[in-house]
């Protein structure tokens, strides 16, 4: 017996190692074809169907999300699926031979009408689906912000009208055998349950999708302390300064505050100022949101003047002319929440914006006011001849000064005869009975007023003169108070009660109430009210009369009114019309001679006077400001320069000339 050729075993063993090889190296090769197949994703859109065709039979699918996408088995080597919803799923699928492959469905949104609206807003501007959510992302590169916002709202716009099914039932198979999860090999179901399955109607609901902003931009937009700062440089203010107070550990928009510093010259560009920075927080931010947080002194408002108010009588006020005005109650509250200028923190926008800002020009205002009693009666007996006397100095103007002329020039004040014949005319022209108001220059007013005096007709009841800062009120008041018994019953329906018995005074005289108000222009709004008052006896008689009881009460005679003018400074404001009548008998007879029958009347004499008295108020604002560090340090020209200056040169004399100690001297002239 041969003994077999050991060589011959090695070849075979060689053969069989070959072999092995070369299926492990088939089945890798089809692992990689069946990962690749899986990794290929194809493409569908919402509310369309596509056909899938394959080269082999079908024995089962299986869908991953159904509410995704919707398989129909239509052969056994076709399928049909229907796109339902945005988003990405897999399909497996179990063939005849018993190969087992899986599928990557896609289904997206057709934004074909959107892409073509994004291009009309810049061309590189691009729109594709999300592949794992219903979203839409935005990809491109423009130059500023502008387009990327155009673009977002645009797509926003476009997803809102877009609506889409969902479907409640879990993975869906679809085959020979019943319905089963994903991934999990379940007995085939018939096509007539594919059939059923398939036209199941899901829970739908609508969707406004989402959009995903990737969009670049070249220029990026300044941040939000910076875009605050620009507005208020718009507004007029390139001094202020603009600072965020971070509330966390990074710059956050929606909860960061911004500080404003710096200096404006007037309360009327601090208001513009926080106006722009707080409608770049708040579009709908207005002057109420703005709250005063610390006043002139650094004290907490609300807290530093409480107790304050108060005090003994009534208060004029501004606001009309009804109610108390006599009277002058306590220490009145400065109006800083309308006066912002002088407060030291403001906040505005919900307290996103803090005010650090100080204004440099807090005008006061000067107010001489001068009220005056004119007899009517004799001033229509003076008046021609007064008329007459002024109308004919043509020639007599009281002109400024020669040192106003030359500092001044044209803008140098003066007083014509037409002046004093206007502010007469006001007075005796019939023009003031029914209440008149005239602005002319003080001068001239004083000129007319001092003449009435000196011819008994006018009588100066009060001349006070008040400084006060602009925006605030200024009261003053002259006159008495009248005691009146007040009883009060303190008697109710449940309890029996008993008579307090007390006595206030009631205030009379005259009140004038003044609020001047400047802008940045110098130009005064005055809010005037005056006011007089005082007892009247006879219609207290009249109501004892009429009524049969005394009465514990006095009648009281008010005339007052409320009027806003804009001045200049310097000029004088005259109120007229608050008149009054007054009417006195005097009667005079010869003793025992008016006694005779017949004859006695010829020595009796009786007069009936009548006398209508006026109150005219005239209010002089007058500015005045904080004095310039800087004036001490400028010499004032005396008369001789100013005059030098005028005069021509002479000959040989150069007409330059240096200035040494306030003195000019020619060159190569001597000290």
């Amino acid at each position: 017996m041969r003994r077999p050729d050991p060589s011959r075993f090695v070849g075979d063993l060689s053969c069989q190692r070959a072999a092995r090889r070369a299926l492990s190296c088939v089945f890798l090769v089809g692992c990689l074809l069946a990962s690749g197949a899986a990794e290929a994703r194809q493409a569908i859109l919402v509310g369309e169907n596509a056909r899938i065709a394959f080269d082999r039979e079908i024995v089962r699918i299986a869908v991953g999300n159904p509410q995704i996408a919707n398989v129909q088995m239509v052969s056994n080597r076709e399928i049909l699926v229907l796109g339902q919803r945005p988003g990405q799923t897999n399909l497996l699928l179990w063939y005849a031979d018993g190969l087992v492959t899986e599928r990557g469905l896609r289904v997206e949104r057709d934004l074909s009408l959107l892409a073509e609206a994004l291009r009309a807003i810049h061309p590189a501007i691009q729109a594709v689906s999300a592949p794992d959510q219903d979203a839409v992302v935005l990809r491109g590169v423009v130059p500023d912000v502008r387009f990327s916002r155009a673009a977002e709202a645009v797509a926003r716009d476009y997803l809102r009208g877009g609506t889409f099914s969902e479907r409640s039932e879990g993975a869906l198979i679809l085959g020979d055998g019943p319905v089963g999860s994903a991934g999990e090999a379940s007995p085939t179901t018939r096509a007539a349950d594919v059939e059923s399955n398939f036209l199941l109607e899901g829970a739908s609901r609508s969707s406004d999708g989402r959009v995903v902003n990737l969009i670049r931009v070249d220029d990026v937009p300044p941040a939000l302390e910076e875009r605050i700062r620009l507005a208020v440089v718009g507004a007029g203010e390139a001094s202020i300064r603009v600072r965020r107070l971070t509330a966390g550990a990074l710059p956050d928009d929606s909860r960061d505050t911004f500080v404003l510093e710096g200096k404006v010259r007037t309360q009327v560009e601090l208001v513009r100022t926080l106006l722009a920075a707080a409608r770049m927080i708040d579009d709908r931010a207005s002057a109420d949101q703005i709250e005063v947080v610390a006043d002139e002194a650094g004290s907490l408002r609300g807290r530093s003047q409480a107790g304050a108010g108060g005090g003994v009588g009534g208060s004029a006020t501004i606001a009309g002319v009804g109610g108390s005005v006599g009277g002058i109650g306590g220490i009145g509250r400065n109006n800083l929440t309308a006066n912002i200028g002088r407060a030291k923190v403001l906040s505005l926008a919900n307290g996103r914006i803090l005010s650090f800002v100080q204004v440099e020009e807090i005008p006061h205002v000067r107010l001489e006011t001068r009220i005056y009693e004119i007899n009517r009666s004799r001033l229509s007996d003076w008046t021609p001849q007064a008329n007459m006397l002024i109308g004919n100095a043509r020639d007599t103007n009281l002109l400024p000064g020669v040192t106003s002329q030359l500092l001044q020039g044209a803008d140098a004040q003066s007083v014509t005869p037409g002046d004093v014949q206007g502010a007469l005319s006001l007075l005796s022209g019939g023009t003031i009975l029914g209440g008149a108001q005239y602005v002319s220059d003080s001068i001239a007013i004083d000129l007319v007023f001092r003449v009435l005096e000196d011819a008994s007709i006018a009588r100066a009841l009060a001349k006070p003169t008040i400084s006060v800062l602009s925006g605030e009120q200024a009261t003053f008041s002259a006159g008495g108070q009248v005691p009146i018994a007040v009883t009060v019953d303190t008697t109710t329906s449940a309890t029996s009660g008993t008579l307090l018995s007390s006595t206030v005074f009631a205030e009379f005289g005259v009140n004038v109430s003044v609020r001047p108000l400047v802008d940045e222009d110098d130009m005064i709004t005055l809010d005037v009210t005056p006011s007089i008052s005082q007892p009247d006896f006879d219609l207290t008689d009249e109501l004892v009369e009429s009524t049969g009881t005394q009465q514990a009460t006095t009648a009281f005679q008010t005339r007052a009114l409320r009027t806003t003018t804009r001045l200049k400074d310097g000029d004088s404001f005259v109120i007229g019309g608050l008149l009054q009548t007054t009417i006195g008998r005097s009667s005079g007879f010869t003793p025992w001679i008016h006694r005779i029958p017949g004859f006695g009347w010829l020595a009796k004499s009786r007069n009936d006077q009548r006398d209508e008295l006026d109150f005219v108020v005239v209010v002089t604002p007058s500015l005045t400001y904080e004095r310039d560090a800087r004036a001490g340090l400028w010499a004032y020209p005396s008369a001789s320069e100013l005059l030098d200056d005028l005069m021509p040169p002479r000959a040989g004399e150069s007409e330059k000339k240096v200035v040494a100690r306030g003195n000019s001297l020619p060159l190569g002239g001597e000290w």
